[in-house]
C-alpha cells in the first residue's frame, strides 16, 4: 500500500486523521481513523468516476456520525 493522509478538523478543534492506498482504483472503500480527543472509528469514502473527488460518512466509537465531501464536489 502506498499510504495517502487524510485529515478533518471540526470546529472545536479536534483533529482525526488516517492513512489509505492512494493509487488504489476502488470507488468504495473504508479508512480506519483516530482523534486527538480519543475517539477512533472508520470513514467510507465513495469516489466518483475521476477517483479525485466524492464524499464519506464516518462513525465514530463513541457513535456520533459525520459526512464530508472531498474534491470538486466541496462547495456543490
Amino acid at each position: 500500500m502506498s499510504a495517502g493522509t487524510f485529515q478533518v478538523t471540526n470546529a472545536q478543534n479536534v483533529i482525526c486523521s488516517g492513512n489509505y492506498d492512494q493509487f488504489s482504483k476502488a470507488k468504495e472503500f473504508d479508512i480506519p481513523f483516530k482523534c486527538t480527543d480519543g475517539r477512533s472509528g472508520t470513514i467510507h469514502i465513495v469516489r466518483n468516476d475521476d477517483l479525485l473527488s466524492g464524499g464519506g460518512t464516518g462513525v465514530f466509537s463513541d457513535g456520533t456520525t459525520g459526512e464530508f465531501k472531498f474534491g470538486k464536489d466541496v462547495g456543490a
